[in-house]
């Protein structure tokens, strides 16, 4: 009982002071993202501490890195007003007020870019917009 309690006890301490940090649900931990052309790929989320989360997704041979960071609904990159929301993007404004934004800019070794805004409302069905250098949309959900 006493490192492995005094553990969770910080773990908890410390979720519970930062809990704006936590910005994706803990339980995902691979990314689908799905090109509007309908081809799909797969990623990795990776949690590094309480405050850092990486993405890693390959597209097109290509492999893509970068870290979410939280934001607001004002400062996201306003992919879902340009490009439409996905299915799940929340509307009603008792959830919008629950609603966790996030954003990425995953970068590959050549240079490419995804630019990525990200919503959770604190359950399933954490998700998104990607749209790379060549203005390709790609719908994000998280698992």
């Amino acid at each position: 009982m006493g490192k492995t309690f005094m553990r969770s006890a910080a773990v908890l301490l410390l979720t519970s002071i930062f809990g704006g940090c936590a910005y994706l649900p803990t339980t995902v931990s691979q990314m689908h993202m799905t090109a509007r052309d309908g081809a799909t790929y797969h990623g990795a989320v990776q949690y590094a501490g309480l405050a850092v989360v990486t993405i890693t997704v390959e597209v097109d041979r290509r492999l893509f890195r970068g870290n979410v960071e939280p934001t607001t609904s004002n400062t996201t990159f306003g992919l879902y007003r340009l490009h439409g929301p996905r299915d799940a993007a929340p509307k009603a404004a008792e959830i919008l007020a629950r609603t966790n934004y996030t954003r990425a800019i995953l970068s590959s070794t050549d240079n490419r870019i995804l630019t990525c805004d990200f919503t959770d409302v604190g359950g399933p069905g954490a998700g998104g917009l990607c749209v790379d250098d060549s203005n390709r949309i790609y719908d994000v959900i998280f698992s």
